[in-house]
C-alpha cells in the first residue's frame, strides 16, 4: 500500500500513554498514512498488547532489543514507504488535523522539515503554562546553533529523502534530533517553524541524573562543530551554567562541572 506520510513511534516505558498516542494518529484526518511503532525493547510487560493492538487497529508494530530511540527511530525509517516522516513520543499526542496541516505545508513550499507550536501537558494531560516564543519562519543553521531556537522534537515531520542524506539520525548520540537539525540546515535544506498549536507535549519531572544525560549531550554536539570555536565555546558555557543551577544542592553538579572541563578540551583540542 503507498502513503504519502509515514508516522513513527519510538515506543519505551510510557505503558499509561501509549494506547492514546497511538490513538491520536489512527484518528488523523488525513488518511493516505502508515503508522509504525517500534518497541525498543521495554521491560513494562506491553509487548503482546501492543501486537494485538496492531493486529486490531492496523498499523505496523516492531519488536527490537533495546538499541536506544535513535536506533528505534531509524528503524522506522527503515521500514517506511512514506515519502515524508513523522515522529511522535510515545507519551504524546497529535492533534487530528497535524498531518493534514504539516503536509500541505511540505507540499506547498517544498521543505525539508516542518515543526509545530505544542501545547505542554502534565503526567494527567492538564494543560501547563503556554510558551511558544518563535514566530512562524523558515529557519537555518543559525537558527539552531544558538541558545534560544524552538523547534519541538515531537511536532516534527520530515522529508524522508533528506533524512537518508545525513544518515538518518546519530545512534551514538542523546540528543539525536538537535544534531539531525544541524545536519540538515548546514546542508542546505529547508526547514520551517509553524506557528499553529498542533501537538501536545508531555512534561515529566526531570531527575538529576537527566540534567547530566541532556548536558553530556549537548557536548557531545558542540564537539562535532568545533570549527566555529568561539560558538561552541559559548553555547558550552551558557549550558554549563543552565544545568549548573538546575542542579545546585545536589549531587550531580560535581558530574556537570567535570563534563564542562572534558567539554573544554574537546572543542579546543580537536
Amino acid at each position: 500500500m503507498s502513503c504519502k506520510i509515514s508516522v513513527i513511534i519510538p515506543y519505551y516505558q510510557h505503558a499509561d500513554f501509549i494506547i492514546s498516542t497511538i490513538d491520536s494518529v489512527l484518528c488523523q484526518t488525513f488518511s493516505s498514512f502508515e503508522l509504525i511503532v517500534i518497541n525498543d525493547g521495554s521491560p513494562c510487560g506491553m509487548h503482546q498488547l501492543l501486537e494485538n493492538y496492531s493486529l486490531e487497529r492496523g498499523f505496523k508494530y516492531i519488536y527490537q532489543k533495546n538499541s536506544g530511540v535513535s536506533a528505534a527511530i531509524n528503524r522506522g525509517i527503515l521500514e517506511s514507504k512514506g515519502k515524508y516522516i513523522a515522529i511522535i513520543g510515545s507519551d504524546d499526542l497529535m492533534y487530528s488535523d497535524r498531518l493534514e496541516k504539516q503536509f500541505n505545508i511540505m507540499e506547498s513550499l517544498k521543505i525539508d522539515a516542518c515543526a509545530t507550536y505544542v501545547q505542554r501537558i502534565d503526567s494527567k494531560g492538564r494543560f501547563l503554562d503556554q510558551n511558544n516564543p518563535a514566530p512562524q519562519a523558515f529557519v537555518d543553521f543559525g537558527y539552531f546553533f544558538s541558545t534560544c531556537f524552538y523547534f519541538p522534537a515531537p511536532s516534527v515531520m520530515y522529508r524522508k529523502k533528506s533524512l537518508i542524506n545525513i544518515g538518518c539520525f546519530d545512534e551514538n548520540k542523546s540528543i539525536e534530533d538537535w544534531g539531525a537539525w544541524l545536519k540538515l540546515s548546514q546542508s542546505g535544506c529547508v526547514m520551517y517553524l509553524l506557528g499553529e498549536v498542533l501537538t501536545k507535549y508531555r512534561i515529566h519531572n526531570s531527575t538529576t541524573s537527566n540534567y547530566v544525560k541532556m548536558y553530556s549531550g549537548i557536548v557531545d554536539i558542540l564537539v562535532d562543530y568545533r570549527q566555529f570555536k568561539v560558538r561552541a565555546l559559548y553555547l558550552l558555557t551558557f549550558n554549563f551554567l543552565r544545568y549548573y543551577l538546575k542542579s545546585f544542592g545536589n549531587g550531580c553538579m560535581n558530574k556537570i562541572l567535570r563534563i564542562y572541563f572534558s567539554g573544554l578540551r574537546r572543542v579546543l583540542n580537536g
